[in-house]
């Protein structure tokens, strides 16, 4: 009788394991979280660790139908911004390497610019000119500061691949 009993305790015992603690819920990660998950990523935990730290500290989201639909449609929206963004950076690319990018700046009578021309001046005439932005990491620059009208070679990465581009520099 009381091996009966004992395995009505031990099937009682894994019941409630199985149910109360390996039950697994969906969640869309909100934030990172070590261990867990990365941001909009959906992820399986643990339904007490979810509901009893993830979702109190506004980390996690339950992942129902609805809020899956929401971040399906929120990706495929990000993926065709980016193939856009990175088809306009080509398109950006190919125009200059055909002619070259020219930035006009008033100077001095000998070829002496009134204003340095570094990164940002590049990056924001690229802006203007072509409607992309293009990163502080996309852009490479080894002139410093540009103190004089000329022809200079600066660097698109992209791809993990440098792309010679020139750059003129000159007087308005």
């Amino acid at each position: 009788m009381r091996n009966r009993i004992d395995d009505l305790i031990n099937k009682k015992k894994f019941l409630y394991y199985l149910i109360v603690i390996k039950m697994k819920i969906k969640v869309l990660m909100l934030k990172d979280v070590a261990w867990v998950g990365w941001k909009w990523q959906i992820k399986e935990v643990s339904d007490t660790y979810a509901r009893n730290v993830l979702i109190r500290q506004g980390l996690v989201k339950m992942a129902d139908k609805k809020t899956i639909q929401d971040y399906e449609r929120k990706m495929k929206n990000k993926q065709e911004g980016d193939i856009k963004v990175k088809w306009k950076k080509e398109k950006a690319i190919a125009w200059i390497k055909k002619d070259s990018l020219n930035i006009y700046i008033s100077s001095s009578t000998d070829g002496h610019l009134y204003e340095k021309i570094d990164i940002k001046h590049i990056r924001q005439e690229i802006l203007s000119l072509y409607w992309v932005k293009f990163e502080d990491k996309e852009l490479d620059f080894p002139e410093k500061k540009v103190n004089k009208t000329w022809t200079y070679v600066f660097f698109i990465i992209q791809n993990w691949k440098k792309i010679n581009l020139n750059l003129k520099v000159l007087t308005k």
